[in-house]
Parts: structure tokens; C-alpha cells; sequence
């Protein structure tokens, strides 16, 4: 049977193709002649949505492309090659045309209307009188807001919301009388919005609602407010004529050529029950108007406030906004029948539910060609200049088990990068973010044996190597690690991003969704409850953050003779030790952590100190809000300056002042949440000024690990992150915690001596916050 497509390397095409390709042992691919090549734009989709590159190698065996204009006579084919291919027509599926209202009812006519006449004409021609399955839209009901629209409704009396609509209605139209008037069967879907949460790479796909959210970005590109970041509070508010209680029907793309597929099935197997048959492809659930309102808001620096009738006056952002493609629809409440469907793929409830965290997904903004870095981004993108390596992350996972070979990792990895498209950034011209669509795996996910039997001795020198080994600025900034041999039934998995690309809590929620771990969900913004004083508000907060300058460090330790180049050590106890203190003390983690590392480096003989152990400052990475989400990756922690009263023999004391300073700081966390709305040289200066030996004397993270990670069915037995290494500073801690382990990383400066001690160190400063907490014996990779 000879299948042919058009418009096969569309948004809705491309899902088809791959459902198709299940049932048809060829396709015949009819692709508009001066696009760029089909078949390889079909194989970058499948190899993107996970399909094995076994499959994806038989694509030039299975697809055949024949390059066709629609919109001229004979599908611009000679007479021969057109006859040819009418010849061998069996079934065709036609889905190309043009979904932008924007473009005037011209061009849409020729696209939807006229291509579709030229469709019927080769129809004619076929003498195997081929079966035509047609893709029409649920949209075509047009101006009718409020009701239930049947399956078989085609009238134009409500008019419509758009020039496409009424395209769309017009080739249906057209569909309809040659059945009619030839007796053909015909098959029409009519699928409603169809969006996905998959990140759209480069320009393989878009859909209207990320269409509308990119072209408002490329707007405040043009107003130069790219960099734009306001409170609620602060934004201005757009008026858009909408309903509240109106809804909207949103399909995901997937499950819509999922039950196309399957209504084909039905009707290849039972046969046409008329001439014309029509199918709702719609989503068992309405949105919320009130949903993609959010959705807005999240994408834009506004607010949005939904009235019955249009102003009388506009706003001058009123007038700038363009969203009149959309507005139109934040009154529809009407619902479609979809009964017929419904008899093929039975009752609703398998589709994948949409709801605000879906929508967020779907207007990720990928794919928009050169992104500004953000002011963030180019702090630490200076900051290791000529310092190498001073700003690059990195953290490993331990696995149990057999390890995977490094070409069965990076095709694991492949099949995931969309989850994190920010993976996909390299620095372009003028040092701006530029996506690649084809990244070099064999850069991007590398292997490292040791000696066999070596253990974390091992383990430590292949961590450093890999450590002090620059990323490329050509490529995207990061590099996954298989590492393994250093003991049997055990691998390890290092990731390592620039500052520049992920923080701390963005490359973990990276990893987690490299490593096939569980997603991070997204959560809805928090409605607004009242306007602050502003200008107490704002003044106040200065002045807070500013305070938090003083005291300067004493600079308690020596700089001098310091490489920039890292060791790492790290130690593994149980997590229950730090629960049980917190609990105990009635404290945060983070503070348990503190002042237990306060009494670990001033007992350790290996701390530089100049005379005495003396009061320290900690710079601790804070994210500011919720973690990131799936659209929300990047430089998200804002620095705060905690004290490490390393100069207290009490321990308690010591908790009671890193207690006092952490609750300060906290309150300075409203002021910084505006550091990357602020222009670059503003965020350059308070970077130089928080940053600087005058300011803090160490980095101190802690990142808490709660969701599962697992790689190819392993689950992991353990986290370690490592943390930058600040310019002349020996020495960085960093805690995580995973299940019921804790890993505390130390990176010290290669000058300082081997940190033989520490885990005893750690584990006594544990204990002496909670005494009645057995300790256990930890594990420290120490050569």
C-alpha cells in the first residue's frame, strides 16, 4: 500500500510520520520543494523524541521524498512525474498548509485553499481512486463562542475570529462538494490547539501559543528590556477583553496523530460509513482561560487583567502589546462533540492531562536563535579569566552495578537532551547564547577507567583530573563523565557545567533529567495580595543588603603561593545526623551544617591561619523562590554572606551565632531576588564587591538531593557536589545529601596539605551538636 503525506515535516506532520511509520512499512513523503531536506528534518525528530537509531537508519530505505510546489498546477511536476506518482496513490494524508493568522487572507487562501484544490485535482488523477484523509481544524466553528459544536457543523453564519479560520473553512468546504459530487470517501480531523511540552529545537517545530510567547520576546529584544525582571507589584497591567469563566481546548500534538492513526486504523478496517466522515480530535478537558492568562504573565513583565469590553482608551503598553491573535478566544466557552471519535477510541481519560505546568512546558523558549547572556551569566563567564577552571561546577552520582558502555550513554543521553535544552547553548558572536541543534556527544559525554581495585583514592585522582581540564568556549559549556574501575559493582557519573550556563541548583535538576530522574514541577504564580510601600520597601531592602557588608573580613588565613588548581576530598555519613541535630536545635539544615563546619576547620591543622583561628565568612548560594522548573534553568542562586564562627570553642555558642547571621541574611533575600533585572554593570559591581577578600573568605553550599535518581534502571547510591573554587581562597565545602547519606565535599587549592583527619574532624563536630546521635563510620576518599 503506497501512503503519501504532505506537510510531513510540520508540527503535526512529524508526529504523524513516526505514528505511520509503526504500521506502514513505507511512506511516500511529498515535501515543498524549497524547504530543507525532509527526510533529515523527519530523522532529527525521531532521533529527538527517543527512537532508536536502529529505526531512524532505515529511513532512507522507508521514506521517499518527491519534491512538489501545492500551490501550482500538477503540483509542479512534470506531466510524466505527475502521472507517476497519481498512479501509485493509495491513501494520502493531507496536512500541509499555513497556521499563521497574521499573514492576510491572501496568502492563507493560496496556502490552505488553493493547495487543497490541487490535492483534489491529483485525486482525480489517481486510477486507484485513493482514499484522502484530510486535516481540517475544530476552529472552523468560528465566531460561535458559547455551545456545542457537532461534528458535522460547516456553517459560516457567526463568521470568524481570524482569516485563518475562515481558510480553513473554505478548503473543508471544498473537501466536501468534490466527495459529494464524485461519490470519494473522505476522511476529516479536526483537531483543536495543538501544543506540546517538548522543547521545539531550532526550527523544527512551533505552535501558536509558543509563536505568540517568542514574538513578544523578540519584542523586548527590540525595546532592548530582554533584561527585564519586575515584582508583580511593579509590572504595568494589560487589558484584554475576555471572559473569566471561559476555556479553551488544548490537544497535545502527540495524542492528536496518535487517534488520527488510530481512526484510520478503523477506517482501513471497517470501511467508510459515508462520504464524508468528521472527527473531533479534542482533549477530553477544557483549560482555563485564567491558565493561559498565567502562562502570560509568567512569559512577560505584566499583569493581566481580563474585562467584558474592550477600553475606551488604550494604555501606551496596551498599544504595544500584541496579542490580538489570541484575544479573541479568552471568551470562547463552548465545547465540542466528538461522539463519532469517541466510538473509535473509546472514553477520555488516557490523554495527557494539560494543566498550567503543561502550558509552561510548552512555551519554553527554545529555539529563537542568539539569547543575551544574562547579566549573571556574564559575571561568571569573567570571572575565570585567566584563572582556570575557577568557575566551572561539577558534582558526580554513584551508581551500583555494571556500567553502561560509553556509545550506549550517549545514546541514552540523546534521547534526553530536549528535556534541557539550555544544554544545547554555546557562545556565539559578540558572546551571546546560540543554540546548536547538533551537539558533539563525543565532546559532551566522555569515559575515564582507573586502576583497577584503586577504590576512591582512585576515584579522587580521576575527579581532579577531570576537574582541571578547561571546557571549550566553541561548545556548550559542559561535559558528562562515565567513570569507572576503581571498584567492582560501582560507577560513577560526573557532571560538569560553567557557572555561566547552570548554578548549583539548575545543573541538578539538570542531572536529574539527564539521568532519567524525576521532574521538577512548576508552580503557579502566587497571586498578588496588596501593594507594599514601595518606596519604604525598596530603600529599606538597600539598605539591609548594605549592612550586610560590615564587618570586612579580618582575612583570617594567608593567600600566598596559591596554584587555582583543585583537590577534592570528600567523606560520607549517615543524613540522619544532621535531621536529628536540626530537630534537636529546632534549626535549619543549613544552619546544623554551619556550625558543625565552623568547628571542623578550626580544629584542622591544615587551615592556614595566619595566627589564631579567627572569625570567617561564608559565602552561601541561596535560590531565590521555588527551584527551578522545566523552563526556568540558568543563574537563579543569589549569594548571602553567613558568619563561621570558627574563633568559638562552644558549640553551641557557635550554632546560637550562625543561627543569628542566617536569619539576617534571610532578610536581605527580597532585595536580591531583583540582582538579574539590574543592567550588567550594576550586577558586575556587587559581584566584585561580594566576592572580594574583604567580604567572604570561603564558598559553603548545600544542595539537598530528595527526588530519585537513576540511570538506565540503577539507582544511585549516592551524591557529591563540588562546588567553584574562589580566586585566591584555599578552600571551598560543600554539603549534599541524598536517601540516608550525607557527602561533605572539600575542595581545597592544591598548596594546602592532604586533608588526612577531616572525616574524624566533621564527624566529632557532628556529635557535639547532638551528642546522643551514634555516630557511624564514614567513608573518606583520602589518598
Amino acid at each position: 500500500m503506497t501512503v503519501a503525506v504532505t506537510g510531513a515535516t510540520g508540527f503535526l506532520g512529524l508526529r504523524l510520520v513516526r505514528e505511520l511509520l509503526e504500521r506502514h512499512p513505507s511512506l511516500l513523503v511529498l515535501a515543498h520543494a524549497g524547504s530543507p531536506d525532509a527526510l533529515e528534518r523527519i530523522g532529527r525528530f525521531l532521533e529527538r523524541s527517543g527512537t532508536p537509531r536502529t529505526v531512524i537508519s532505515t529511513l532512507p530505505d522507508r521514506v521517499r521524498v518527491i519534491p512538489v510546489e501545492l500551490t501550482e498546477p500538477r503540483l509542479g511536476l512534470s506531466a510524466d512525474d505527475y502521472e507517476a506518482l497519481a498512479g501509485e496513490l493509495e491513501v494520502l494524508w493531507h496536512c500541509a498548509g499555513s497556521v499563521d493568522p497574521e499573514v492576510g487572507i491572501e496568502k492563507l487562501r493560496l496556502a490552505n485553499v488553493t493547495a487543497t484544490r490541487n490535492v483534489l485535482d491529483l485525486m482525480d488523477a489517481a486510477p486507484r481512486k485513493p482514499l484522502l484523509h484530510y486535516v481540517s481544524s475544530a476552529f472552523i466553528a468560528g465566531s460561535r463562542r458559547e455551545g456545542v459544536i457537532d461534528e458535522d457543523a460547516l456553517d459560516d453564519l457567526p463568521g470568524f475570529e481570524n482569516a485563518y479560520e475562515r481558510s480553513k473553512h473554505e478548503a473543508e468546504t471544498e473537501v466536501r462538494a468534490w466527495a459529494d459530487e464524485r461519490f470519494r470517501p473522505v476522511v476529516v480531523h479536526r483537531p483543536s490547539l495543538m501544543i506540546t511540552d517538548a522543547p521545539a529545537p531550532g526550527d523544527l517545530w512551533s505552535h501558536p501559543l509558543l509563536n505568540l510567547v517568542r514574538s513578544g520576546k523578540a519584542q523586548q529584544r527590540r525595546m532592548r528590556l530582554g533584561w527585564l525582571r519586575l515584582p508583580r507589584w511593579l509590572r504595568p497591567t494589560v487589558r484584554l477583553v475576555g471572559q473569566e469563566d471561559a476555556r479553551l481546548n488544548f490537544i497535545p500534538v502527540a495524542d492528536a496523530a496518535a487517534a488520527m492513526a488510530r481512526i484510520a486504523d478503523s477506517v482501513a478496517e471497517n470501511g467508510p460509513s459515508g462520504v464524508v466522515e468528521t472527527y473531533h480530535v479534542v482533549h477530553g478537558s477544557d483549560v482555563p482561560v485564567q491558565a493561559v492568562v498565567s502562562v502570560l504573565e509568567k512569559s512577560f513583565p505584566l499583569r493581566i487583567k481580563l474585562v467584558p469590553q474592550p477600553p475606551h482608551r488604550m494604555r501606551a503598553v496596551e498599544r504595544i502589546t500584541q496579542v490580538s491573535s489570541l484575544e479573541p478566544y479568552l471568551s470562547h466557552r463552548r465545547t465540542f462533540d466528538d461522539a463519532r471519535a469517541r466510538a473509535v477510541l473509546g472514553p477520555h481519560g488516557a490523554e495527557t492531562p494539560i494543566d498550567l505546568d503543561y502550558l509552561l512546558a510548552s512555551v519554553r523558549t527554545v529555539g529563537l536563535g542568539p539569547r543575551r547572556l544574562g547579566s549573571l551569566d556574564r559575571v561568571y563567564l569573567d570571572y575565570d579569566a585567566g584563572h582556570a577552571n575557577s568557575a566551572e561546577l561539577g558534582g558526580f552520582v554513584r551508581f551500583a552495578g555494571r556500567p553502561p558502555t560509553v556509545d550506549e550513554l550517549r545514546e541514552y543521553i540523546a534521547a534526553r537532551l530536549p528535556r534541557v535544552p539550555d544544554l544545547s547553548l554555546a557562545l556565539g558572536p559578540g558572546r551571546d547564547w546560540q543554540r546548536r541543534d547538533d551537539l558533539d556527544l563525543d565532546y559532551h559525554v566522555r569515559e575515564i577507567a582507573t586502576v583497577g581495585g584503586t577504590g576512591d583514592v582512585g576515584l579522587r585522582a580521576v575527579v581532579e583530573d577531570v576537574l582541571g581540564q578547561r571546557l571549550a568556549r566553541t561548545e556548550p559549556l559542559w561535559q558528562l563523565w562515565l567513570i569507572h574501575g576503581y571498584r567492582d559493582g560501582e560507577y560513577a557519573v560526573l557532571f560538569k557545567p560553567h557557572h555561566a550556563l547552570l548554578d548549583g541548583a539548575s545543573a541538578e535538576e539538570a542531572l536529574y533529567r539527564l539521568l532519567d530522574g524525576e521532574a521538577a514541577e512548576s508552580e503557579a504564580p502566587k497571586p498578588w495580595s496588596g501593594r507594599p510601600r514601595v518606596l519604604r520597601s525598596v530603600w529599606s531592602g538597600i539598605a539591609r543588603y548594605l549592612r550586610g557588608f560590615r564587618p570586612v573580613s579580618a582575612r583570617p588565613f594567608s593567600a600566598r603561593g596559591l596554584t587555582g588548581e583543585r583537590r577534592v576530598w570528600w567523606t560520607t555519613t549517615g543524613a540522619d545526623r544532621l535531621y536529628r541535630a536540626a530537630r534537636l536545635h529546632r534549626v535549619t539544615i543549613n544552619e546544623i551544617y554551619l556550625a558543625a563546619l565552623s568547628g571542623m576547620l578550626r580544629e584542622w591543622p591544615g587551615m592556614p591561619w595566619r595566627t589564631v583561628p579567627e572569625r570567617m565568612w561564608a559565602l552561601v548560594p541561596m535560590t531565590v523562590g521555588s527551584s527551578p522548573g522545566p523552563d526556568e534553568l540558568g543563574n537563579h542562586a543569589v549569594p548571602l554572606r553567613v558568619e563561621l564562627p570558627c574563633d568559638e570553642p562552644d558549640p553551641l555558642k557557635r550554632l546560637a551565632r550562625v543561627r543569628a547571621s542566617s536569619v539576617e541574611q534571610k532578610n536581605v533575600i527580597g532585595t536580591t531576588r531583583g540582582m538579574r533585572s539590574l543592567p550588567t554593570w550594576m550586577v558586575r559591581l556587587t559581584c566584585a564587591l561580594t566576592f572580594s577578600r574583604w567580604h567572604v573568605d570561603l564558598m559553603a553550599g548545600n544542595s539537598r538531593w530528595t527526588r530519585k535518581v537513576d540511570l538506565m534502571g540503577a539507582e544511585a547510591i549516592g551524591v557529591v557536589p563540588i562546588g567553584m573554587l574562589h580566586r585566591d581562597r584555599p578552600i571551598g565545602v560543600f554539603l549534599g545529601t541524598h536517601g540516608d547519606t550525607a557527602s561533605l565535599c572539600v575542595v581545597t587549592d592544591s598548596a594546602l596539605p592532604a586533608s588526612d583527619g577531616l572525616d574524624h574532624l566533621w564527624a566529632a563536630a557532628l556529635d557535639e551538636l547532638a551528642p546522643r546521635v551514634r555516630a557511624t563510620t564514614p567513608v573518606w576518599a583520602a589518598a
